[in-house]
């Protein structure tokens, strides 16, 4: 609508860590588009770098090339969308902005918007505002959407495995060096050989986990991140959001 005749100009959406290809797909108006799921890197720490990203297919690793494959043009093309769980969001679902009490649409349009508990407001969340804009009930995936890989930051899932409340402590970060030394924390994450990382068997377990898609999700809302647990392990807590396995993809 803001756009008017120019929207057809427009070739891709980012979706942030508010959406991912489930979400997005919901509304008819971008089965068109190329979805880029991008790393905001806003902090160097190794829980926040690169922790979404695009796979595609390039002929040459080129700006030309890579305008190809966003127009989806040339045999060019986005082969994976990497990203955070939308449940981490901290406006996921609609909550007060003061408590973080959560609420339904239908609640929040009853209560005028004022949260009973604590007289803060309550802020719309992602979840109801897809449902208010969406075309369809379940996603709808055009022949050219690529998968889409929720991904826990190696850091993360260090500090889950280990029962640290923080992904920056040093016993993680030692871990976490060691573990990417020689490969990237993708290559770790997705890839690599289990048998051969060096670490604690817990540590293996919760990427292990990770990889069969054993991930828990408290939504977040108001304000307030969601938190990400592992089945099994320390601190996992929450709702399972359907995350597949790797072996899906």
């Amino acid at each position: 609508e803001c756009y008017q005749e120019k929207a057809e100009q427009i070739r891709f959406i980012e979706l942030g860590l508010s959406a991912d290809t489930d979400y997005a797909d919901r509304i008819a108006d971008l089965s068109s588009r190329t979805f880029l799921s991008n790393s905001d890197a806003h902090s160097p720490r190794s829980n926040k770098l690169a922790r979404e990203f695009n796979q595609m297919e390039l002929d040459n690793f080129s700006y030309q090339d890579l305008c190809h494959a966003i127009k989806r043009e040339g045999g060019r093309s986005t082969k994976l969308n990497v990203g955070l769980f939308p449940a981490e969001g901290k406006y996921n679902h609609t909550a007060c902005t003061r408590c973080y009490r959560q609420y339904s649409l239908c609640q929040k349009d009853e209560l005028m918007g004022r949260c009973p508990a604590c007289a803060g407001r309550i802020k719309l969340g992602v979840v109801d505002r897809i449902n208010l804009l969406a075309d369809y009930e379940k996603p709808v995936h055009p022949t050219h959407r690529p998968p889409y890989l929720h991904i826990i930051p190696l850091a993360e899932i260090i500090a889950l495995a280990l029962g640290h409340k923080s992904a920056m402590t040093a016993g993680v970060q030692k871990r976490w060096s060691a573990l990417t030394a020689d490969r990237t924390e993708i290559e770790v994450l997705m890839q690599a050989d289990l048998a051969e990382l060096k670490a604690e068997p817990r540590v293996i377990e919760a990427i292990q986990n990770f990889r069969m898609g054993l991930v828990e999700v408290q939504p977040g809302g108001g304000g307030k991140y969601g938190q990400v647990g592992l089945a099994g392990l320390a601190g996992a807590e929450g709702q399972r959001d359907g995350q597949k396995s790797l072996l899906e993809f």
